[in-house]
């Protein structure tokens, strides 16, 4: 685990300067929070202040410093742990998950700190916009017969992988439905096999989002959101199913 933590942060800038800047402030934690030597002057003062006896030795006090940069340093591991799985959505070293990449990408759509990039209501409009701005085949998005609303489509990139995405709601839960290249699997190995083993439909959950995978036609197509699987399985089995325009 130490080397390959290693090996990424010589090819991660990122995660190599988060990893200094965590690493400058343990240091100043143990700097500040380090005790001194207590001395009988100070147990005089504290026991005169507080009107008791002198009942607790001073070599406690050094344990009660160690116990606090112990919690601190607890505190500051799991939070760096959180901060990795929930950014990078996988182990460290393991291949990256495309289950996982595409449940964070939808939670910052959804919950907009990610713009959506071309906004419209007419799935025609977002058919498109999409075959305009990506190199691989996209077909029609589901539509109302399946209960959902488009609201727009933009293009991202998932593991160095270029990636269309369809946003809009079922009812009032927000859903995105993530739509890449058939071989761009190839970057994504647990999700390939886990479709082979299930007959080209993979359920999941990831956090506080059901996800429904599948092979469409020359796509892969993904659809996330906070609603029953069902739904979701749904949606990926209409994308693509309607006639298409010409534009």
């Amino acid at each position: 685990m130490h080397h390959k933590i290693n090996e990424h942060l010589g090819m991660c800038p990122r995660c190599a300067r988060w990893f200094h800047e965590q690493s400058r402030l343990e240091d100043l934690m143990v700097e500040k929070l380090s005790p001194g030597k207590p001395s009988n002057e100070m147990w005089e003062r504290i026991h005169a202040r507080c009107a008791t006896k002198p009942t607790v030795p001073a070599r406690r006090w050094p344990f009660l410093g160690r116990a606090v940069l112990l919690a601190a340093s607890v505190l500051i591991a799991v939070g760096g742990i959180v901060w990795y799985v929930s950014d990078h959505g996988s182990e460290v070293g393991s291949p990256p998950h495309l289950s996982a990449l595409s449940a964070a990408m939808h939670d910052k759509l959804a919950t907009g700190r990610e713009p959506v990039e071309f906004a419209s209501r007419s799935d025609i409009e977002v058919e498109q916009y999409l075959r305009r701005q990506v190199g691989f085949r996209v077909h029609c998005p589901p539509r109302k017969d399946v209960d959902f609303e488009v609201s727009g489509a933009g293009v991202c990139i998932v593991n160095e992988k270029p990636a269309a995405y369809i946003v809009g709601k079922v009812g009032r839960a927000p859903v995105s439905l993530f739509v890449l290249e058939r071989k761009s699997l190839d970057a994504f190995p647990h999700d390939r096999e886990l479709l082979r083993q299930q007959g080209g439909r993979h359920r999941c959950r990831e956090g506080n989002y059901e996800m429904v995978s599948g092979i469409a036609a020359d796509n892969v197509v993904v659809a996330v959101g906070a609603t029953a699987s069902d739904i979701l399985e749904r949606l990926v089995n209409a994308y693509g199913s309607y006639h298409e325009s010409s534009g």
